[in-house]
């Protein structure tokens, strides 16, 4: 009778802290008419594409977007809104409800991992904040949204890694390689991860439980034949990046085994903070004490749920800046440093684990309000938003249009004006657009770096599909009629030459003549771009 008590408020507890983040981002969403992030128009392009189209904008992992997409069609269905209002509205609900999810697997991980000698409360509580409202969840809500959600998934599927190893239940092993799946249909980092915990555990668990035995192998046979279904399946349905997979776990272990001599390897961690990164490492290092201590009171899956959740979370603490998506890995830390956390305290008493729980959950909390602040930052202003809504009216072919502008400006470029957007011009066939535009906030450098796209690569993202588009054989249709667009009105000087102080790009492959201011406001200055611009030499002269 008692456990059934405890169990059911413990559940409540649960409920309250899934409404509670749920809440506190929702507030921070819906009070900027903006979305957060350098990657925040890119989800509502995205979603809009589906709306319209039945299809993405641009390749990638799908899950996050048609989620989004539902969500967005709903909202229209029952309201007055328009498609943009919509999309914005019903992306901000996912944003906000899909990192709070993350407090139910939060839930069971400690619920299963802990023995049944009482209520555990204060772990369930810690447990649950760090999962939706530490740093690193709220860094990936900010910007990441692909990567919080697929982080709810890695979440389930280490509660069902952890079922496995105690029941040994093939249907528990069905489920954890459908949340794997569930992490590749959404971010392929969360999905190399995901590999990265599993397979470690796995070995783990042939080392400290059944060892090269019969059964053994038979479970490394159905799990390489699960996985390689999955692959399939993710292949099938047009998931082509998870093949490169790969890539991230050969990195994830070449930078383990180079930890000693990497320079600049300062540990980085849950939204790039030293305080909650050094948490987890005082984690890591009470686990290995406790682990010691225990070591003849240890059941065997213990042993081998700690060798995987520490090293990935190493692996996430100290990923090398080479590595792709490394600052991405970085607040995902909390993924598996809360299989950490569980298997430490499961290692404790009820007075030591409730005050190591009681530590935790005050270092998160003293931490939210400066964490929320991080969702205010927006790649643009509104006077930005305004100016670039003037200038949609002069666009009368959005499908045969390319923007170009820096990174996060090209989203919110291809979101307001409706048209294809890229960083770079280094690798777009400009004679497929009738215009090319470059967008320029006030205060950069005229034209800035056309062929030099993010993190110094020459990756193209383009939106609004062109009649010769890969991803499609129909283009989005040249009448786009009304898309609630925010009534703004204001005095914009459409000049048709550049200014005389107008700085020559010639150090990029371009003349004085290439660009012809077509929009110039307070905020935001216009050009249109003519002449080849995909042979143009970069700014640190490396030519293309």
């Amino acid at each position: 009778m008692n456990h059934t008590k405890n169990t059911s408020v413990e559940k409540l507890l649960v409920v309250l802290i899934f409404f509670v983040a749920f809440a506190l981002r929702l507030k921070m969403l819906f009070s900027m008419n903006l979305f957060p992030g350098t990657d925040g128009a890119y989800y509502l392009i995205q979603t809009r594409s589906i709306l319209e189209t039945g299809r993405l904008a641009g390749a990638d992992t799908p899950l996050v977007f048609y989620i989004m997409a539902a969500a967005s069609w709903i909202v229209r269905l029952f309201s007055s809104l328009s498609t943009e209002q919509a999309v914005l509205v019903g992306v901000k609900l996912i944003t906000a409800l899909a990192p709070a999810l993350a407090a139910i697997p939060a839930y069971l991980l400690v619920r299963s991992v802990q023995k049944e000698n009482g209520s555990i409360l204060l772990p369930v509580a810690a447990a649950c904040i760090v999962a939706t409202l530490s740093s690193g969840p709220i860094s990936l809500s900010s910007d990441f949204i692909k990567n919080s959600l697929g982080m709810v998934f890695f979440l389930f599927m280490a509660y069902y890694v952890v079922r496995s190893l105690k029941d040994g239940k093939p249907k528990n092993i069905v489920m954890v390689m459908v949340f794997l799946g569930l992490c590749g249909a959404t971010h392929i980092g969360v999905f190399a991860l995901a590999l990265l915990f599993a397979a470690v555990t796995m070995l783990g668990w042939i080392l400290f439980v059944e060892g090269l035995s019969k059964r053994a192998l038979k479970t490394v046979g159905l799990v390489v034949i699960l996985v390689t279904a999955v692959f399939a399946a993710l292949s099938l349905v047009g998931i082509s990046k998870s093949v490169s997979v790969l890539n991230y776990v050969k990195s994830a272990l070449s930078s383990l085994g180079s930890m000693g001599t990497m320079q600049n390897r300062m540990i980085r961690g849950m939204g790039q903070t030293e305080g909650s990164a050094s948490l987890f490492m005082l984690l890591l290092g009470g686990l290995f004490v406790a682990f010691l201590i225990q070591k003849d009171k240890l059941e065997k899956w213990e042993l081998a749920i700690g060798l995987g959740s520490a090293l990935a979370t190493l692996f996430c603490l100290y990923t090398p800046s080479f590595v792709t998506y490394s600052s991405r890995f970085l607040n995902m830390a909390f993924g598996p440093g809360l299989i950490v956390l569980a298997i430490l305290l499961r290692q404790m008493e009820l007075k030591p684990q409730a005050l190591l729980s009681g530590a935790v959950l005050a270092f998160v909390l003293v931490g939210i309000p400066t964490d929320l602040q991080s969702m205010n930052n927006t790649a643009i202003n509104e006077n930005v938003y305004e100016e670039l809504s003037i200038f949609r009216n002069s666009i009368t072919d959005s499908s045969h249009t390319l923007v170009i502008a820096q990174h996060g400006l090209e989203y919110w470029a291809g979101w307001i004006l409706h048209t294809n957007c890229a960083q770079t011009a280094n690798t777009v066939d400009t004679t497929r657009y009738s215009t090319v535009l470059y967008v320029q906030t006030s205060g950069g450098n005229v034209f800035g770096d056309l062929t030099r796209g993010k993190n110094n690569s020459s990756q193209v993202f383009g939106y609004a599909p062109s009649p010769t588009d890969a991803l499609g054989d129909n283009p989005i249709p040249q009448n786009m009629g009304s898309l609630g667009a925010p009534d703004f009105s204001g005095n914009a000087q459409i000049p048709n030459e550049p200014p005389s102080n107008m700085q020559s790009p010639g150090n990029q492959g371009l003349s004085t003549n290439t660009g012809t201011i077509v929009y110039q406001g307070d905020y935001v200055t216009i050009y249109e771009l003519k002449g080849n611009l995909t042979s143009t030499t970069s700014k640190n002269g490396a030519g293309k």
